[in-house]
């Protein structure tokens, strides 16, 4: 479906993640994106990470959707018990 769409006009079909959401995804792969090209990052993206996903649940659980939906591994993301 993706490779068909793209072909043709160069979308990205993402009906099933909201603006929101996707803005989210984007700033999370630019911080990582950013902190692989440079060295001694780890302690500023863990951090990054444990202020990333304090949010409330509704937006977490779209946040956990939508990088099913993009095949985005999320298994680094330590998330707190409620």
């Amino acid at each position: 479906m993706i490779e068909d769409d793209c072909a043709t006009n160069g979308a990205i079909p993402l009906a099933n993640v909201a603006a929101d959401i996707l803005a989210m995804v984007v700033e999370y792969c630019n911080k990582h994106a950013a902190a692989a090209n440079a060295s001694g990052q780890e302690e500023l993206i863990r951090k990054f990470d444990a202020e990333f996903v304090n949010i409330d649940r509704k937006k977490l659980f779209g946040l956990i959707n939508a990088a099913n939906f993009l095949n985005m591994p999320i298994t680094g993301i330590k998330l707190k018990d409620p």
